[in-house]
């Protein structure tokens, strides 16, 4: 067996991997990959020559199937690829994005991602995000809170909803705007007993949030323009992702002080 250099093995699994696809369903001979692939024979061989000779596939009673090598690391491909799709359509969101941000972000943000951009419509943002609180039971956010385009159901929800909870930490910059643009509607979350509100003094140039809906768990990145508005955002349920968005929020409230401590209800 030819261990092959990484690069060279990648290079196989990517360009061959039609065949341990194929090879990993069921067991075939070189005559049936031929029908079921609509190749010639002899890219079969060269096929067969390479994956084999990199142990990525074996003969099983004159057949070839995927080893578990082979499963592997064509499963790594798919996630490859599939991080590389959302990196791609996340490209406007990434533009602007200050080493902070960008240094902050893991790949797995982008694997099985859906993204929305504001280019083509400026609250489709919005929108994704109003159709997510709708249906939460928990969410817990570092970043950003409502803004003015926000429908007032979706602020009504988040002081008067008993089945929701929230933790927010939110900067000291965006409480300056809420006390600025919805005071009635701070003092009365900030006085309900259902939600724990923290502010930090660190900037915070993106709203990281993790929403339960009961039956699903999901990660939210909003990204923002100098002006402070939504250009999109990137929502994922991978489960690596979900771990980063969990330590990222809870490294933030370890060193943030309770918004109760800061708002007088008085």
């Amino acid at each position: 067996m030819n261990r092959g250099e990484p690069e060279d093995v990648l290079e196989t699994i990517s360009h061959r991997r039609e065949f341990l696809a194929l090879l990993a369903d069921e067991p075939l001979d070189k005559a049936s990959m031929v029908r079921r692939m609509n190749v010639s024979r002899s890219t079969v061989n060269r096929a067969i020559t390479t994956l084999e000779s990199h142990g990525l596939v074996e003969r099983v009673d004159g057949a070839y199937a995927t080893t578990t090598t082979g499963i592997l690391a064509h499963r790594h491909l798919r996630e490859t690829l599939s991080v590389v799709e959302g990196l791609m359509d996340a490209r406007p969101l990434l533009a602007d994005a200050g080493d902070a941000v960008r240094d902050d972000l893991p790949l797995s943000l982008f694997r099985d991602a859906t993204v929305v951009g504001a280019d083509d419509d400026r609250h489709g943002p919005v929108r994704f995000l109003v159709d997510l609180l709708v249906g939460a039971r928990t969410i817990r956010s570092v970043g950003a809170v409502f803004r003015n385009d926000v429908p007032t159901s979706i602020r009504e929800r988040v002081v008067n909803e008993v089945e929701l909870r929230m933790t927010f930490v939110i900067s000291s910059e965006t409480l300056d705007w809420a006390r600025t643009y919805h005071e009635p509607e701070l003092r009365a979350t900030v006085a309900a007993d259902e939600h724990d509100l923290w502010v930090t003094d660190d900037p915070l140039r993106t709203t990281v949030a993790v929403v339960d809906t009961g039956t699903e768990e999901t990660v939210t990145v909003v990204f923002y323009d100098d002006a402070g508005e939504p250009i999109g955002l990137v929502n994922t349920a991978d489960p690596a992702c979900l771990v980063w968005a969990r330590e990222r929020i809870d490294r933030v409230l370890a060193t943030a002080t309770p918004i109760d401590a800061i708002v007088d209800l008085d």
